[in-house]
């Protein structure tokens, strides 16, 4: 008991160092983000938006693309979290597309690209055109924003000492030509990112997405596994890297957020399949709503996710 106090004052403290190591944008607009008065409590429901990009060094001044993009809704319980991915060629309206104001219909992971172009591509505006354009389909405003790039991604699980996944179809990298069979295994930093990159499958994205939400969940199991949240040493390693390739933005702070949801277990992150299909418009592929999507949306917006997955089993990704 008085080292799990120990290790919570010292993770409080370490948290609240590295607040100011991680850098802070805007990244909501007026509208999309949900005020708080009091940064220091968390009160659910939540809901927060992930963006996974595709920097790497050496393309800053090219058009980075949302390569991964999720919302993660917690409940006003605070014990329990749910994963539902935005598959990045869904078609949507986008506010405002390139340099005129007017607005057009494209995919959605487009409005990163529209959001943050200029003489060098501004992730902060690509992040607030896809947030508005998120908080206009679904309808519902955001208590966090994070982006984080494919370096990242590889730092942090290079930190926990890699990650245990488990291969649910054969799948071939397209980078390295590696050949993953089914059943559980090993992954170290790279050969992860290349794994929940790969999308030759016969339903494309939809497979990718899930092995994505696989990863997220693999990562927060290996983080108590190797115990982070206990042991301050791993505690700041992960911080380090994690501040190298974050950008956050929420009224809430850092440690607040963090210790306040640090009793969702891997177990209680339920990983939801949003019903889409893939259709050719215009000689373009998307993916596209079906009958069932509106639905998850209702779910989300009015707190009822925990009831609709619970009479809709189908839609949970093991």
């Amino acid at each position: 008991m008085l080292a799990s106090s120990v290790g919570l004052v010292s993770g409080w403290l370490l948290l609240n160092r590295y607040e100011s190591l991680v850098k802070h944008a805007d990244l909501l607009p007026d509208g999309v983000a949900r005020l708080d008065d009091n940064p220091d409590s968390l009160e659910g429901p939540l809901n927060l938006l992930l963006i996974g990009s595709d920097y790497r060094k050496g393309l800053e001044n090219e058009a980075w693309r949302a390569d991964t993009i999720m919302v993660l809704h917690i409940p006003r319980s605070l014990d329990r979290a749910f994963v539902i991915s935005i598959p990045r060629d869904l078609r949507v309206e986008i506010p405002r597309c390139g340099e005129s104001s007017e607005s057009c219909v494209d995919k959605i992971n487009a409005a990163f690209a529209y959001g943050g172009q200029g003489k060098t591509f501004d992730p902060v505006g690509g992040y607030r055109l896809l947030a508005e354009t998120i908080h206009n389909l679904i309808g519902i405003q955001f208590d966090a924003a994070a982006i984080i790039d494919f370096q990242g991604f590889t730092k942090i699980v290079g930190a926990l000492g890699g990650v245990q996944m488990c291969v649910d179809v054969q799948t071939v990298s397209i980078h390295t030509g590696t050949v993953w069979q089914t059943g559980c295994q090993y992954f170290n930093e790279h050969a992860a990112l290349d794994y929940v990159r790969q999308r030759d499958f016969p339903d494309g994205d939809i497979t990718r997405e899930r092995h994505q939400q696989q990863f997220l969940k693999a990562i927060l199991q290996q983080a108590r596994d190797v115990g982070v949240l206990s042991d301050p040493m791993k505690f700041d390693r992960i911080l380090r890297v994690a501040s190298e390739s974050l950008t956050l933005s929420s009224p809430h702070s850092l440690p607040a957020l963090v210790l306040g949801l640090r009793s969702i277990r891997p177990d209680d992150l339920t990983l939801v399949k949003l019903p889409v299909t893939s259709d050719w418009i215009d000689g373009v592929s998307y993916v596209v709503p079906v009958e069932g999507t509106e639905a998850v949306y209702n779910a989300l917006r009015t707190d009822n996710l925990e009831p609709f997955i619970a009479n809709n089993p189908s839609l949970i990704n093991k």
